[in-house]
């Protein structure tokens, strides 16, 4: 990514990295890489995808990360 930063591949490699730290549980970093995806990419067909990722990560840093260890659905 640093050594070509304005390639496709480059771009996609922060969708990569934003997957990557969102399974790992790193919320900020994903976030930045999500970010970064969707402003050196606005009209991707992965846009959807992209804001739906950045959705969930903040419902689970802000609401779940904090005050509860696990998410717990019940009916």
């Amino acid at each position: 990514m640093d050594e070509h930063p304005n390639t496709q591949l480059a771009t996609l490699a922060y969708l990569k990295m934003g997957d990557l730290n969102f399974k790992r549980s790193k919320w900020e970093d994903a976030e930045v890489n999500y970010r970064m995806f969707l402003t050196l990419n606005p009209q991707s067909h992965l846009t959807p995808y992209v804001l739906n990722r950045i959705i969930a990560l903040n419902f689970e840093k802000n609401y779940y990360g904090i005050f509860f260890p696990f998410a717990e659905f019940r009916p």
